[in-house]
């Protein structure tokens, strides 16, 4: 799984992107190209998809311990809104390629080695991140995370309202709600014996 997530991400900056690999090239791409392009997304996700998989289920506990570092959580706090928001900082994003990643691939020609095409698209994803972050931490201060946290108060506010009730039946007592169960801490059973068993009305 990292093999395969090591090959995906060595041809990323190169991938649905084929005005690139048309500049660096200069001409039309070569068969290799073309399959990195066709096979590299799909592949990438199987490895990742595998990889969680082995982490989960413990046979790949180094990695699971790397991939779970607190250095790690920021990241993970932005991940949503950094999908959410990787196109908007476009205008800004353009003014970086110029003097990063546009240069690289001015300079590369015909018989220019496929892994410096791939090299040069690597400050062309900086360059992307660093417009996309501050958007990103934005969002997450005064969108993501205040709305979080208000679903969080909604559902705690909720749940007394749903275990202060009687419980279903006439004649039956209220929920024990310190034990978890709807009738005085006694199971299904006994609690649908009780309603069977209690004096209707006259």
């Amino acid at each position: 799984a990292l093999l395969a997530c090591a090959f995906a991400l060595i041809g990323a900056p190169v991938l649905g992107c084929e005005e690139l690999v048309h500049t660096g090239l200069q001409g039309p791409p070569s068969m290799a190209t073309l399959m990195l392009v066709a096979v590299g997304r799909p592949l990438f996700s199987v490895a990742v998809a595998g990889l969680l998989v082995l982490c989960s289920c413990g046979c790949a506990p180094r990695v699971s311990e790397f991939l779970g570092a607190k250095a790690w959580k920021p990241l993970a706090a932005l991940s949503y809104s950094m999908y959410l928001l990787q196109f908007v900082g476009w205008g800004f994003f353009g003014r970086l390629w110029v003097p990063t990643a546009g240069a690289l691939v001015g300079a590369l020609g015909e018989r220019s080695a496929p892994w410096r095409v791939a090299l040069a698209g690597w400050p062309h994803i900086g360059a992307w991140i660093l417009a996309d972050v501050p958007l990103s931490l934005l969002c997450y201060l005064l969108v993501e995370h205040p709305g979080m946290e208000l679903g969080q108060r909604l559902v705690a506010d909720a749940a007394p309202l749903k275990s202060s009730g009687e419980a279903p039946g006439h004649g039956m007592p209220p929920a024990d709600t310190a034990s978890g169960f709807g009738c005085c801490g006694e199971d299904v059973e006994r609690c649908l014996l009780i309603e069977k068993v209690a004096p209707t009305d006259a």
